[in-house]
């Protein structure tokens, strides 16, 4: 849970006085997205998973989507190796069929 807090520099170079308002509210979900990346959650998995069944590119697919606001496909593709990754990482755990949907609210599972 620490990790969604924003350090002062970051807060001040996204939320600070001389930020416009326009990319002050840009910003707005930014941090939680950021750790999407860092930590690949299983409903980002998910939607790789999905794109992948669907034959959906990088481009085209669920994952960018989500992550659009804030990053290009390029800078996903070469800077974070995103999808290389989320290939690692749904091998680790032996595959798709091993990502489960996520599921919210009083049906979850317990």
């Amino acid at each position: 849970m620490s990790e969604l807090l924003l350090n002062q520099l970051d807060f001040d170079s996204w939320f600070g006085s001389g930020v416009s308002d326009g990319a002050k509210s840009n910003h707005v979900g930014q941090r939680v997205l950021d750790l999407a990346l860092q930590y690949l959650p299983p409903p980002l998995l998910r939607h790789y998973c999905n794109d992948q069944a669907a034959g959906k590119s990088h481009a085209d697919g669920a994952v960018v989507v989500e992550m659009s606001p804030y990053y290009t496909v390029s800078e996903l593709e070469w800077q974070y190796h995103l999808w290389s990754r989320m290939d690692a990482k749904i091998a680790s755990v032996g595959g798709c069929d091993h990502i489960d949907d996520p599921t919210f609210g009083p049906h979850r599972p317990r």
